[in-house]
């Protein structure tokens, strides 16, 4: 979550929120009253594996039907890891 820390602005306008991927009843309460989410998160390190891929795709759809249910939401980014925002995947 480094590069999310340096953002500009990020201490006055963003707050993060750790919820377990695969914990469907975590990510009501993770997103309410967001306004966005940044959904960057994937299981660490990142490996190509079944189990893996099972994790990162139901974390994810966890994360978006927590969303669907939320009023507050305006928008969701959706990006597979950290590295896709910073180019670097260290």
């Amino acid at each position: 979550v480094g590069p999310l820390r340096d953002l500009k602005y990020s201490s006055e306008r963003l707050e993060l929120v750790e919820a377990d991927l695969e914990c469907a009843d975590h990510w009501p309460r993770a997103v309410e009253e967001c306004t966005y989410i940044m959904h960057i998160a994937s299981p660490w390190p990142i490996v190509a594996d079944e189990a893996t891929i099972k994790i990162a795709k139901n974390g994810t759809l966890n994360v978006l039907k927590a969303a669907a249910q939320c009023s507050t939401i305006q928008k969701i980014v959706l990006t597979s890891s950290t590295a896709a925002i910073n180019g670097n995947s260290q």
